[in-house]
């Protein structure tokens, strides 16, 4: 045989044909209770070779006793772990100190490796010499590998509770206690020594007009499961109160009765201060803008049932939008006749101001009102006319004198115009000065 990779006290090695035999002469009571164990259960000589592995083993690594007897179970063994296990094995051997130790051995169904604690304690004869090692083997894979998810989820707790503006807590329903984190307790300022621990420390902390909401809403979710969210006024050690927003969800048992729950915290009160700034602001942005767009567009009634509207500056479509409808809000509420619609304050006409005009004269319309555009410049319109842009059927006048006594003749107002002293001057000078007849002379 090979020679041997362990230096233990005890018997010389043993053909593998013998371990059978040595396997056989162990006490049948410890191969029954052996084999009825789920747990990978072994025994070893003094000299460290081992002569019984349960039917775990064997199931286990999917082989037959004879290959796991001796020292055949060191080729299940990590490449990188057999050098360890074999030391710690050894001392374990030749100073008779419980074997305890950490390796990975290879499952057969699918040829992993996977990580096993195992431990091992000698049995001594009357001597007090070492008969028997006693061991068993442990898969813990599953172990370690929740053991690294929950420590991982641990640090990612941590890094949140401390890297974030909310606070964590944690409530045992049955026994009353609360866990608070470094964060909640600052909120409150309160260390941790002097915290109650208790809800009712906490509930006493909120404030007397936010508690029956309170109740309310904890009600609402340990028996209805509504989902529990609330804004309150939480005292400070120091007697302020602050705005708190807290969410948190409870853990029911079996029975239907709930037994824990935590949640969030987040001190508010700052963003609820400038969220009134700025709400504040904006109302005062609304009023700028509302004055402005009631300078902007004008109404003015100027006869009893013809109104007009200067425009000044370029329309677009929100402006456009805008005057369309203060324009037929108020031919709705003043039910007038006649709109003047002045474009004096346009310095250049496109097609698309053109369509807006176009569009706010047919609104006015179907509300039995007539639409007059006044104040075309001589260029505004030679570009109407490069672009081919048709006007013949909207009503265009000079000026707004003009499209008011339109408006005035239309609604059956008689309107004599008065003429000015200039116009009379003219006539005077033009008309033929009347001669005097010369006298006649005698002879």
């Amino acid at each position: 045989p090979p020679p041997s990779r362990l230096r233990g006290a005890g018997a010389a090695p043993q053909q593998p044909s013998q371990h059978g035999a040595r396997a056989g002469a162990l006490d049948a009571q410890l191969r029954t209770f052996g084999n009825a164990m789920p747990l990978q259960v072994w025994t070893a000589r003094p000299d460290g070779k081992l002569n019984f592995v349960n039917q775990a083993v064997l199931d286990y690594f999917d082989r037959t006793e004879d290959q796991m007897l001796g020292e055949g179970w060191l080729s299940m063994l990590h490449p990188d772990d057999v050098q360890k296990t074999i030391a710690v094995w050894t001392r374990s051997l030749e100073t008779g100190q419980p074997y305890e130790t950490e390796f990975r051995l290879r499952r057969a169904s699918d040829q992993s490796y996977r990580e096993h604690v195992v431990r091992a304690l000698p049995q001594r004869d009357a001597a007090g010499s070492i008969a028997l090692w006693i061991g068993g083997t442990i898969d813990v894979a599953d172990v370690r590998r929740a053991e690294a998810a929950l420590r991982q989820s641990e640090a990612r707790y941590r890094l949140f509770a401390e890297g974030s503006n909310e606070g964590i807590w944690f409530w045992n329903i049955p026994e009353d206690t609360t866990e608070w984190s470094d964060r909640m307790l600052e909120m409150m300022g309160v260390s941790r020594e002097a915290w109650g621990g208790t809800f009712m420390s906490f509930f006493e902390r909120v404030h007397p007009d936010d508690r029956s909401r309170m109740q309310a809403a904890l009600k609402a979710h340990l028996e209805e499961r509504r989902p529990f969210a609330i804004e309150y006024r939480l005292r400070r050690e120091d007697g302020e109160y602050r705005d708190v927003f807290t969410r948190g969800m409870a853990e029911w048992d079996e029975r239907g009765v709930p037994f824990q729950m935590a949640g969030g915290a987040t001190d508010v009160t700052e963003q609820k201060r400038h969220q009134a700034m700025l709400k504040e602001r904006l109302e005062i942005i609304e009023r700028q803008q509302e004055a402005i767009r009631a300078l902007s567009t004008p109404i003015i009634e100027v006869w009893k049932g013809v109104l007009t509207m200067p425009v000044l500056g370029v329309l677009d479509e929100q402006r456009s939008q805008q005057m369309m409808e203060v324009l037929l809000e108020a031919v709705a509420r003043t039910r007038c006749r006649h709109a003047i619609i002045d474009l004096t304050g346009v310095s250049a006409l496109d097609a698309a101001t053109a369509d807006h005009v176009l569009r706010l004269i047919d609104a006015v319309a179907m509300l039995g009102a007539q639409g007059i555009v006044v104040g075309i410049r001589p260029e505004v319109a030679q570009t109407v006319v490069s672009l081919g842009l048709d006007l013949s059927n909207i009503k265009t006048l000079s000026n707004l004198r003009e499209a008011l006594l339109f408006a005035m003749q239309s609604s059956g107002v008689s309107v004599r115009r008065r003429r000015r002293r200039r116009d009379l001057r003219e006539d005077a000078d033009e008309a033929p000065r009347a001669r005097a007849p010369l006298p006649e002379r005698d002879g």
